[in-house]
């Protein structure tokens, strides 16, 4: 936003000409940290609820699908200069999986307590070996009412299709595909507004589960791409000064990523790209 003036540095003791800038909010910061820089990038944040960012190259209203998919909050002016961003959350995604736990995986969870395996963990397992469609079982993921896409606080969860054959696992992974199909939900609407995305990058505690990813991958027909080069950016940097200096003095890492990735071709549904962690243009 400038730099200390003269005035400044007499005052505080700092250098005149010393850069100024501003921070953002938590999610938008972490958006551009994993590489939401540039339109027609998409950003899914999945941790307690689903957030996206999406970044345009104008600015896009309010808007109701005719076809009656939902409905998108008009966006605004993006921290990136010249840019503009739609983003909007659901109210569960993370927080409809620990409901799942909770309920249903309380064993595993005592154990994890002492010590052992992670109940996540074994959630996600069974939740790999399920096929795709949870055995004929729905989830509506609205336990909590809903933000987007339906702006409907007193939307509820549901189960279609329970059957005497269904058992956890299947409600388990049955949740997963909800927050996918919601997922899915949100790119409608941006093809319905004639801004479909041409890259989808995400973040968030929920991408460490990798079945969960592909389910979503999988959904969408499309490649997600989840950064994590500026993880080892922030360390190294953090041993000489901030990773905001390193940006201001021109930095530029270039992003190794895992890739969920169409089509899925190995046995345990997931097939998983990883580009080399390290480039050389992105050592500081």
């Amino acid at each position: 936003v400038g730099t200390v003036t003269l005035e400044a540095a007499a005052q505080t003791g700092l250098a005149a000409g010393t850069p100024v800038i501003t921070g953002t909010g938590d999610s938008t910061a972490e958006a551009i940290s994993v590489g939401l820089v540039e339109p027609g990038t998409a950003f899914f944040q999945y941790g307690s609820s689903m957030f996206y960012y999406y970044c345009t190259d104008h600015f896009v209203g309010n808007y109701v699908s005719p076809q009656g998919n939902g409905a998108l909050k008009g966006g605004k002016a993006f921290t990136v200069p010249g840019t503009y961003c739609l983003g909007d959350g659901t109210n569960a995604a993370g927080t409809l999986t620990r409901w799942v736990r909770d309920l249903l995986y309380s064993k595993e969870l005592d154990a994890e307590k002492q010590g052992g395996e992670n109940a996540y963990a074994v959630m996600a397992r069974e939740a790999a070996a399920v096929p795709p469609g949870s055995d004929g079982l729905i989830m509506l993921p609205y336990i909590y009412g809903e933000r987007s896409p339906l702006q409907d606080a007193e939307a509820t969860g549901m189960l279609f299709g329970l059957k005497g054959t269904h058992g956890r696992a299947q409600i388990n992974r049955a949740a997963l595909e909800a927050v996918g199909y919601s997922t899915y939900q949100h790119l409608l609407l941006f093809e319905e507004l004639g801004v479909p995305p041409r890259r989808i990058i995400t973040a968030g505690g929920g991408t460490k589960n990798a079945a969960w990813m592909q389910i979503i991958c999988d959904i969408l027909g499309v490649e997600l791409v989840n950064e994590k080069e500026l993880v080892l950016i922030v360390s190294r940097t953090s041993q000489k000064n901030t990773i905001m200096k390193a940006i201001m003095e021109g930095a530029n890492p270039k992003a190794g990523a895992i890739v969920f990735s169409l089509p899925v071709t190995d046995t345990a549904g997931l097939r998983l790209m990883e580009e080399d962690e390290t480039q050389p243009e992105a050592a500081l």
